[in-house]
């Protein structure tokens, strides 16, 4: 992804990798990428490109079947995608930072045809075998297609053939009529309304069977506020909510201009609220939305830096924080600091959390001790070892540092083990209005963003000492 004129950033370019890190000084831009990024992300997830044509989908109603060679059906949705994301870029922007058109009009984000490969993007083909085959669920009625009978149900089957390097895509129609169907097997049942809805559902399906449609989530810096007036936000955003439906029924206009977030804090917020009520729902249960890879991760952030375990009061709808030793239940606004700043991760991890999510966090260190940092910085290891894509923005020399011993410790093994496992990190350096990438960070000795304020701290505390220890000797003469 390459960018331009966005905030401090004159012209840079950023590849997404296993774990993905920024840093630099305040105001260098660090927030403005990670917002982009999270917007196009977002995008990517959940829009449908259209790249099968009327022709196509012509040949499906009349044949019930149709094949595909895919390589090309592969190519032809990329080429979708990308038109959709250079279409949508300036709604993307918009919503990432809440801006109006005027405010992101100098804004220039160019998503490519490699950035598809450096984030995994489609499944390749070797991962399915010799032959899939993938059946849509629920059935389908299909109605106002001329050559498709209403009263029949219909499925849909996706093949894919890799020696014949084929994709085929067929209209199953059941032999039962719709009424005798629904009767003999009860279950999700949906109705497709014209052709172009046809094409539509089509298109889903063969995105969702080929593409990656990862989850992404941001934590964001702001989250300790947020955590602890989560309650009074809450309120806000539904009497916002009211006032726009209020004004909707009444055919007004609302006469001041709301409270909305740009996408990465409004997506945290309603992510808090779900992670709320399911961690409210499965904690210490047999079941959870959560992936079983990460239960060694959630015992690290648990044991060592929680110490505790969170619960939910439901009555006063508060999230409260019980002590491992002490088990004093305490409400989490006089928690500490860094219980106040671990919460959405704590809750994301038990709740939600997915292998091959996208986690960006800012600032994952805020309010935590060096100790912690080192536990927190094999927690992000971690995530990233099972199959998470980690992407965070940093101010602490201690959580890269501890990164990189944990990197180099893993190569020690492989090298002596004759293995090669190990997940790619990939650093940048934010200065002077460029993104600058760090492509090997462990065998960087030193970190300028760093290094040169330590030896400067240090060099002018021996000088001082130096000139203090003269003045004492003085006196004493």
């Amino acid at each position: 992804m390459e960018f331009k004129n966005i905030g401090p950033i004159k012209q840079g370019s950023v590849d997404l990798s296993d774990m993905t890190i920024f840093f630099g000084k305040n105001g260098t831009g660090k927030t403005y990428i990670s917002y982009v990024i999270f917007g196009i992300l977002s995008f990517l997830s959940v829009n449908i490109s259209i790249f099968l044509d009327d022709r196509e989908i012509q040949k499906v109603i009349n044949e019930k079947k149709i094949t595909l060679d895919y390589d090309q059906t592969i190519e032809r949705m990329k080429q979708a995608i990308l038109k959709d994301v250079k279409s949508n870029m300036p709604d993307i922007l918009k919503r990432s930072f809440n801006r109006s058109d005027k405010e992101i009009s100098r804004f220039e984000v160019t998503f490519k045809d490699e950035d598809f490969e450096k984030l995994n993007y489609f499944i390749k083909k070797e991962d399915f075998g010799e032959k899939l085959t993938f059946q849509e669920f629920p059935q389908y009625v299909i109605q106002d297609v001329e050559g498709i009978s209403e009263d029949k149900v219909y499925e849909v089957l996706i093949g894919f053939e890799l020696k014949k390097n084929e994709i085929s895509i067929s209209l199953v129609e059941k032999s039962s009529d719709k009424e005798v169907y629904e009767e003999k097997y009860p279950g999700p049942m949906r109705t497709i309304q014209g052709s172009k809805e046809l094409l539509l559902t089509l298109n889903r399906i063969l995105s969702s069977i080929f593409r990656r449609m990862r989850n992404s989530v941001y934590i964001p810096a702001e989250r300790i506020g947020i955590n602890v007036f989560f309650k009074e936000i809450n309120k806000n955003r539904l009497s916002e909510y009211d006032e726009i439906m209020e004004n909707v029924r009444a055919g007004t206009y609302i006469k001041r201009k709301l409270d909305v977030y740009p996408s990465p804090i409004s997506s945290y917020l309603t992510n808090l609220n779900r992670w709320k009520h399911l961690y409210e729902i499965f904690y210490d249960k047999d079941i959870s939305f959560a992936a079983l890879e990460l239960e060694e991760t959630r015992e690290i952030l648990t044991s060592k830096l929680l110490r505790g375990r969170l619960t939910i009061d439901t009555e006063k709808d508060e999230i409260r924080y019980i002590n491992n030793n002490t088990q004093d239940e305490i409400p989490l606004q006089i928690s500490s600091s860094s219980i106040k700043s671990l919460v959405g991760l704590e809750l994301y991890l038990q709740t939600a959390a997915k292998v091959g999510d996208y986690l960006i966090i800012d600032e994952p260190e805020l309010n935590l001790h060096p100790e912690a940092q080192k536990d927190l910085a094999k927690v992000l290891e971690s995530l990233v070892e099972v199959g998470l894509k980690v992407v965070i923005s940093t101010h602490s020399d201690y959580l890269i540092r501890e990164l990189v011993n944990i990197e180099l410790k893993k190569r020690i093994d492989e090298e002596l083990n004759s293995t090669n496992t190990s997940k790619k990190i990939l650093a940048y350096d934010f200065v002077d209005g460029s993104i600058n990438q760090i492509p090997n960070l462990p065998k960087e000795q030193t970190i300028n963003n760093f290094d040169e304020v330590t030896d400067d701290i240090e060099d002018r505390y021996y000088d001082l000492l130096d000139k203090y220890q003269e003045l004492l000797e003085e006196k004493e003469k």
